[in-house]
């Protein structure tokens, strides 16, 4: 996969590619943090295609002009609503990749104003710091990681929808409308059902959404209107 991908990755000026553990998300290498600071050179990535060729490929943030938008959201519905909200307030990118359904990660660019960085909960932010799976095989489903449009391998990163800082603060804002503050970890709350926002509040009840689920999702079907419009109205 490695020694494959990383060529093609590389002429297409993805440059932060580190190794990755097959099957797995972790970094193959020690002190990989390294790389989010500079990118492997063509000596590391020639020794890596070399000594683990089969190994996974992840992207170390910070050398790339690209964010990692990534929704760790099993329920189907609230995952739906997240995605909505992603494409609402930063636009579509066609890089959109799957692991686990329905969990999702959106890659786009970024047009250099972009500095927030970090775990939120359910969702997270890749900019300057750690690392994201591009391909590899998922440690829990074991198929491959796979992307519903295009390829990382078919575009650059200069190719991607740019998104800014006041994007991004729009997208946190609707997204702790959804799950809560980011205070709370969404994944690690003792309800662990999917079906609970982070406050322990079920989503489902009695097989159908809440009220508080309904009042949001009508609240953001108002906000993507008008972007439906106008690109119905755009020839």
């Amino acid at each position: 996969m490695f020694r494959f991908l990383a060529p093609k990755l590389r002429e297409n000026n993805w440059t932060g590619l580190i190794p990755l553990y097959n099957p797995g998300k972790r970094p193959l290498i020690s002190g990989w943090q390294e790389y989010n600071k500079r990118p492997p050179n063509d000596d590391e990535i020639d020794d890596w295609c070399s000594k683990s060729p089969g190994a996974g490929i992840g992207l170390a943030c910070g050398n790339d002009p690209v964010i990692g938008v990534d929704q760790d959201i099993l329920d189907p519905q609230v995952a739906q609503m997240a995605a909505n909200i992603a494409e609402a307030t930063l636009g579509h990118t066609p890089l959109q990749r799957i692991g686990r359904y329905p969990k999702k990660l959106f890659i786009y660019g970024n047009d250099g104003s972009v500095v927030s960085n970090g775990n939120y909960g359910q969702h997270e932010l890749f900019v300057t710091s750690r690392q994201f799976v591009l391909y590899n095989i998922h440690p829990e489903t074991l198929q491959p990681y796979r992307y519903q449009e295009a390829q990382p391998e078919e575009l650059s990163p200069s190719d991607l929808p740019q998104t800014s800082q006041m994007q991004i603060d729009e997208y946190l804002g609707s997204m702790s409308k959804l799950l809560g503050p980011r205070s709370v970890k969404f994944s690690q709350h003792s309800h662990g059902t999917g079906n609970s926002n982070c406050y322990g509040h079920s989503w489902i009840k009695n097989g159908a959404p809440c009220g508080a689920m309904m009042r949001f999702y009508n609240w953001l079907l108002m906000r993507c209107r008008p972007q439906r419009q106008a690109s119905a109205m755009t020839p």
